[in-house]
C-alpha cells in the first residue's frame, strides 16, 4: 500500500483526488493505508506488529446487518480499529485480518470486494489503473521500481509525472514512509 500511495502522490498532486494513501506514522508502531473511490466506497488497512486488519465499505452492497457482526472474532491487537472514527466503523461490508503467525486471512463480509483488486502487488494492475483513473501513461518498469521500493530519485519521479513538483512529493514520501534518494 506504500507503493500505491507513493505512485498516486507523484501522479496526482491533490491529495483529495488520490485513490490510495498511506500514513507510516498512523500511531506508534502502526501504519495505515486507505483506498477512497470518491463515490462513497472505502477501504482501510491497519498494519502493526500483530499483522494486518482490513475494513471496507461498498455502499451499493451495504447489508442491513449490525456492524458488530462483522467485527466478531477480531483479535485484541486490532480491536481499536473496529471503533476508529477515521475508519467509519459503522459502515462495513468487509472485515478481515491476518496475524503474523496466522496461516490465512480470517473475517466476515463480501470476500470478492473490488476494493481489494488493486492490492494484488502486481505493477501491471497499477499501470492499468493509472491509465484509467488518472489518464496517465506510465512505464511498467517505473511502476515496478516503486513496487520494489527503489528510492524515489528525481529521474524516477519525473518519468512518472514530468510536471511533478519535487518538494511536495518528497514531503508526501516522508509521511508515506517511502525511501527517497
Amino acid at each position: 500500500m506504500q507503493a500505491l500511495a507513493m505512485l498516486d502522490a507523484v501522479i496526482c498532486p491533490e491529495w483529495e483526488h488520490r485513490y490510495h494513501s498511506f500514513d507510516a506514522g498512523w500511531h506508534t508502531g502502526e501504519g495505515m493505508g486507505s483506498v477512497r473511490t470518491g463515490s462513497g466506497d472505502d477501504l482501510f488497512a491497519l498494519f502493526n506488529a500483530a499483522g494486518c486488519f482490513i475494513k471496507a465499505f461498498e455502499h451499493e452492497t451495504w447489508p442491513p446487518n449490525d456492524p458488530a457482526d462483522f467485527y466478531r472474532g477480531v483479535p485484541v491487537a486490532f480491536q481499536d480499529a473496529t471503533a476508529e472514527p477515521a475508519f467509519s466503523p459503522h459502515h462495513v461490508t468487509l472485515c478481515c485480518w491476518r496475524t503474523m503467525d496466522g496461516p490465512d486471512w480470517e473475517g466476515w463480509g463480501k470476500p470478492g470486494s473490488y476494493l481489494l483488486d488493486g492490492l494484488d502487488g502486481r505493477p501491471e494492475t497499477y499501470k492499468a489503473f493509472a491509465a484509467e483513473y488518472f489518464e496517465a501513461d506510465i512505464a511498467l518498469a517505473d511502476v515496478a521500481a516503486v513496487f520494489a521500493h527503489a528510492p524515489l530519485a528525481p529521474a524516477l519521479m519525473h518519468r512518472l509525472n514530468p510536471a511533478a513538483d519535487s518538494t511536495p512529493v518528497l514531503n508526501d514520501a516522508a509521511g508515506i514512509g517511502y525511501p527517497t534518494g
